[in-house]
């Protein structure tokens, strides 16, 4: 099957993403006479409806926040390709069905959710790393970038060697040491593409990681030890790949190395072999666990940002009490509220939130240098 694609080009339904493909799905069972929807372009508000509740039919299982990762992905193709987002047509028939079709969702279990690193995992597994040794090195480099800059795995790891799995993988290109290669400070990444952003739109992405005092974690001191060891001279180059042309270690094999270095530093963390399962860890928890360490420290909006979220309602998630000691202490907190006279002793609630920087300058983002670092 061939689908119209962009600036004319004719894409095979393989090259397209798994949630586009979905689309494609519908599309092609759901015509009729009737209620044609061919072509596929421009996309109407009752397409996008129809669509979004067929989904929970068709092995989309996780309810209506799957649901809306799945209607995201049509509007972004939609808009890539000059069209307008078809939700703003009637913004209030959609918004009532984003807040009503969830009453009414017949399937509504997902997969098992996968848990995030915690501090002490990090701390442990450093440990372990002899930089000298490049399987090290490469876990070191990739733990660190994953956890400090939150980025998604796939910019990291390819799923496999296919065109969309390794579409957007760093390259040298999108990496800059600031100020300088030899004292850096900082390191900028500029992503082309990511999942809530369409390469075609030419709407780049970017975020930054700072030096920091674990020397076997600093994401900057270890980017250059890496650079210093790969590096072919080749700006194409993807960043985690050992030289010019190859791809970086696949998803599976990065999976794997991880539940074993988990494994081993599990029994350090007081955790016996019989109730640690290393399979509740994958790549993705190297961006829960930084997120989850960041949202004490920051706002919603700033969270939102630094995740690359498509709406700080993806971000809340961060900011919920999560244990059961956090919820317990609530009590004491509610308590007072309820007891209330003079001889209680004020409530001491510490602050979370950083206060906003308004910069014109910085808020710009930074001025990407040209070359790399000067190396």
């Amino acid at each position: 099957m061939q689908v119209f694609g962009v600036s004319g080009l004719n894409l095979s339904y393989g090259d397209l993403p798994y949630n586009r493909r979905k689309f494609v799905q519908f599309c092609v069972a759901e015509t009729t006479d009737e209620i044609p929807i061919w072509p596929m372009f421009p996309v109407r508000l009752a397409t996008l409806v129809r669509y979004a509740w067929w989904l929970q039919y068709h092995g989309i299982h996780g309810g209506m926040s799957t649901i809306k990762n799945y209607v995201s992905a049509v509007t972004e193709w939609c808009q890539s390709l000059g069209h307008p987002d078809p939700r703003q047509s009637e913004p209030w028939v959609y918004q009532r069905f984003r807040k009503e079709a969830p009453k009414y969702l017949e399937v509504c279990e997902g997969s098992r959710a996968k848990f995030a690193i915690q501090p002490g995992h990090m701390r442990e597994m450093a440990r372990d790393f002899d930089l000298s040794n490049m399987d090290d090195l490469e876990d070191a480099v990739m733990y660190s970038v994953l956890y400090y800059s939150t980025i998604r795995a796939g910019h990291v790891t390819p799923a496999s060697a296919s065109k969309k799995d390794v579409q957007h993988l760093l390259k040298f290109s999108n990496i800059a040491f600031e100020p300088s290669f030899e004292n850096p400070e900082t390191v900028v990444l500029v992503l082309d593409s990511t999942k809530t952003r369409d390469q075609n739109k030419k709407d780049p992405w970017w975020t930054a990681m700072g030096r920091c005092e674990i020397e076997a974690l600093c994401p900057v001191r270890l980017l250059k030890l890496w650079y210093m060891r790969v590096y072919s001279g080749d700006p194409e180059q993807y960043v985690f790949a050992r030289s010019a042309g190859e791809l970086p270690r696949r998803r599976s094999s990065f999976v794997r190395r991880l539940r074993l270095r988990l494994t081993v530093v599990a029994p350090r963390l007081g955790l016996h072999s019989s109730e640690f399962d290393a399979t509740n860890w994958s790549s993705i928890s190297f961006r829960k666990g930084g997120l989850s360490a960041l949202a004490p420290h920051v706002q919603p909006h700033e969270l939102a940002q630094h995740a690359d979220h498509a709406s700080v309602e993806t971000t809340r998630k961060y900011y919920l009490s999560q244990t059961v000691e956090h919820r317990a202490a609530n009590t004491a907190l509610m308590a007072r509220a309820i007891i209330g006279g003079d001889g209680l002793p004020p409530v001491q609630v510490e602050a979370v939130w950083s206060s906003d920087v308004v910069d014109g300058t910085h808020s710009a983002g930074p001025v990407w240098q040209s070359g790399h670092g000067g190396n």
